[in-house]
Protein backbone atom coordinates (compact mmCIF):
# COMPACT_ATOMS: atom_id res chain seq x y z
CA UNK A 1 0.00 0.00 0.00
CA UNK A 2 2.90 2.33 0.72
CA UNK A 3 4.28 1.62 -2.76
CA UNK A 4 0.96 2.67 -4.30
CA UNK A 5 0.99 5.99 -2.46
CA UNK A 6 4.60 6.65 -3.38
CA UNK A 7 3.87 5.99 -7.07
CA UNK A 8 0.83 8.29 -6.97
CA UNK A 9 3.03 10.95 -5.41
CA UNK A 10 5.65 10.41 -8.12
CA UNK A 11 3.06 10.89 -10.89
CA UNK A 12 1.69 13.97 -9.14
CA UNK A 13 5.20 15.44 -8.99
CA UNK A 14 5.59 14.66 -12.70
CA UNK A 15 2.35 16.50 -13.44
CA UNK A 16 3.45 19.51 -11.37
CA UNK A 17 6.79 19.46 -13.21
CA UNK A 18 4.91 19.58 -16.53
CA UNK A 19 2.88 22.56 -15.33
CA UNK A 20 6.10 24.23 -14.19
CA UNK A 21 7.68 23.69 -17.63
CA UNK A 22 4.63 25.19 -19.37
CA UNK A 23 4.56 28.23 -17.09
CA UNK A 24 8.28 28.95 -16.90
CA UNK A 25 9.32 28.33 -20.51
CA UNK A 26 6.43 29.97 -22.29
CA UNK A 27 8.80 31.57 -24.83
CA UNK A 28 8.95 28.68 -27.31
CA UNK A 29 5.99 26.66 -28.55
CA UNK A 30 8.03 23.44 -28.52
CA UNK A 31 8.72 23.77 -24.79
CA UNK A 32 5.02 24.28 -24.11
CA UNK A 33 4.15 21.18 -26.15
CA UNK A 34 6.74 19.11 -24.28
CA UNK A 35 5.32 20.29 -20.97
CA UNK A 36 1.84 19.24 -22.08
CA UNK A 37 3.16 15.82 -23.07
CA UNK A 38 4.81 15.35 -19.66
CA UNK A 39 1.50 16.20 -18.02
CA UNK A 40 -0.40 13.73 -20.22
CA UNK A 41 2.10 10.93 -19.58
CA UNK A 42 1.79 11.53 -15.83
CA UNK A 43 -2.00 11.40 -16.03
CA UNK A 44 -1.85 8.26 -18.16
CA UNK A 45 0.51 6.47 -15.77
CA UNK A 46 -1.62 7.53 -12.80
CA UNK A 47 -4.75 6.17 -14.47
CA UNK A 48 -3.02 2.89 -15.24
CA UNK A 49 -1.92 2.60 -11.64
CA UNK A 50 -5.22 3.53 -10.01
CA UNK A 51 -7.59 1.81 -12.41
CA UNK A 52 -5.54 -1.34 -12.77
CA UNK A 53 -6.99 -3.92 -15.11
CA UNK A 54 -10.63 -3.12 -14.46
CA UNK A 55 -11.30 -0.30 -16.93
CA UNK A 56 -8.75 -0.70 -19.72
CA UNK A 57 -10.96 0.98 -22.35
CA UNK A 58 -10.90 4.34 -20.55
CA UNK A 59 -7.12 4.30 -20.35
CA UNK A 60 -6.88 3.43 -24.05
CA UNK A 61 -9.14 6.33 -24.97
CA UNK A 62 -7.00 8.71 -22.91
CA UNK A 63 -3.86 7.45 -24.63
CA UNK A 64 -5.48 7.83 -28.07
CA UNK A 65 -6.50 11.43 -27.34
CA UNK A 66 -3.00 12.16 -26.07
CA UNK A 67 -1.45 10.83 -29.27
CA UNK A 68 -3.88 12.80 -31.44
CA UNK A 69 -3.15 15.96 -29.48
CA UNK A 70 0.59 15.46 -29.82
CA UNK A 71 0.39 14.98 -33.58
CA UNK A 72 -1.86 18.01 -33.93
CA UNK A 73 0.56 20.10 -31.86
CA UNK A 74 3.56 19.07 -33.95
CA UNK A 75 1.64 19.83 -37.15
CA UNK A 76 0.74 23.29 -35.88
CA UNK A 77 4.33 23.85 -34.80
CA UNK A 78 5.63 22.98 -38.27
CA UNK A 79 3.11 25.25 -39.97
CA UNK A 80 3.95 28.13 -37.60
CA UNK A 81 7.66 27.71 -38.21
CA UNK A 82 7.13 27.65 -41.97
CA UNK A 83 4.88 30.71 -41.86
CA UNK A 84 6.71 32.86 -39.32
CA UNK A 85 10.27 31.56 -39.40
CA UNK A 86 10.53 30.86 -35.65
CA UNK A 87 8.63 29.20 -32.83
CA UNK A 88 8.37 32.13 -30.44
CA UNK A 89 4.99 32.54 -28.80
CA UNK A 90 5.34 36.33 -28.87
CA UNK A 91 5.73 36.32 -32.66
CA UNK A 92 2.36 34.68 -33.26
CA UNK A 93 -0.48 36.89 -34.38
CA UNK A 94 -3.72 36.26 -36.20
CA UNK A 95 -3.27 39.42 -38.25
CA UNK A 96 -0.13 38.09 -39.95
CA UNK A 97 -1.86 35.00 -41.34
Amino acid sequence: MVLLYSLVLLYFVGYIFGVFVVVMSFKHILNVLLGFEVMMISVYCGFCLLVGSGEVCLVGVLLAFSGCGASLGVGLLVSCIRGHGNDYVSGLSLYKC
